[in-house]
């Protein structure tokens, strides 16, 4: 015991009320909510006191950094439990689904009605084509010629039932003449007559 109150246990200078050196074993602790802000959490370091975990409201835990807090875990009557970040959130390793699936390159996160999971997006593949050249192409590649254009996907569909929607600038014609789970073949002709024509022409794939 000191002059001040203190007590300490393995020191003869206890730097606060109770100050044990060496390891403590507790069935439990009751300790104090800390502050509302999380300036100065109930758990906290010696050397960094504004750096630690406290309790903002009941069934919540908050963790803060320099004063500020950056992560909270609450208990939710709709969800169960939520963790929310109040800053920014950097991944070091890969992010799972539900269904404990890392999803592909490419893949968007979707939610479900029991969570999220990975897939497609329902726009697999696009772009604009001059003729037979690609201008500006996503996931494919253009090529024939002379009215005649073939898209061929980087990677195959599943199957051939997959939605394409075509656009072409001018007074022209543009149809699908054959489609499979590889790619399809367009033609372009003029409005008028039945020749083939070379023109701008967009094109976008949806899969779902």
């Amino acid at each position: 015991f000191d002059g001040a109150g203190s007590i300490g246990i393995g020191n003869n200078n206890p730097q606060n009320k109770l100050h044990v050196s060496g390891a403590i074993r507790a069935q439990g602790i009751l300790n104090s909510n800390g502050a509302a802000d999380g300036s100065e959490p109930s758990y906290r370091f010696s050397g960094d006191p504004n750096t630690g975990m406290w309790s903002p409201a009941a069934d919540e835990l908050s963790l803060s950094a320099g004063g500020q807090e950056i992560i909270r875990l609450s208990e939710s009557v709709g969800n169960g439990l939520e963790i929310r970040a109040l800053g920014s959130l950097e991944l070091t390793e890969q992010l799972l689904d539900e269904n404990g699936n890392t999803g592909s390159s490419g893949d968007v996160l979707k939610a479900t009605t029991t969570g999220t999971e990975w897939s497609e997006p329902s726009v697999v593949v696009m772009g604009k084509a001059n003729g037979a050249n690609s201008v500006n192409v996503s996931n494919a590649t253009v090529g024939g010629g002379g009215g005649i254009n073939t898209v061929t996907f980087a990677t195959a569909r599943p199957d051939q039932n997959y939605i394409i929607q075509l656009t072409v600038v001018g007074d022209h014609r543009i149809y699908v003449t054959s489609q499979t789970a590889a790619g399809f073949t367009v033609e372009i002709k003029a409005n008028t007559g039945n020749s083939f024509v070379v023109t701008e022409w967009f094109f976008s794939v949806m899969d779902f």
